[in-house]
């Protein structure tokens, strides 16, 4: 039996699916805005054990937003934004993010 909670999740879920992979947010506060490494995979392991087509089809974009964008030696973005044309990519301040890779394998 599904929750109203299970199906407000999965409605939230739909929400912020676009072509390119999961919003973190589906509001656009702060730069949340845009395709992160964790949330995408979160998002996405709750995809896979719905088997929503749409939602696991996110997934998959998700980590080819996220491998496309792969830094040179090898790092996983944590975050990606696109604005029209221009892609904005990010790999976390002066330290770097240590858990994008681990999310994204």
């Amino acid at each position: 039996m599904k929750t109203e909670a299970y199906i407000n999740a999965k409605q939230l879920l739909h929400s912020v699916c676009t072509e390119k992979g999961f919003l973190a947010s589906k509001s656009d506060v702060s730069n949340y805005k845009r395709i992160w490494a964790r949330d995408g995979v979160i998002c996405g392991l709750a995809a896979l054990l719905d088997g929503d087509k749409k939602l696991v089809d996110t997934f998959k974009n998700t980590l080819i937003t996220l491998s496309e964008n792969q830094h040179p030696i090898g790092n996983i973005p944590s975050n990606v934004w696109f604005d029209k044309e221009k892609v904005q990519v990010s790999f976390g301040g002066l330290c770097g993010r240590v858990d994008t890779i681990s999310w994204y394998v």
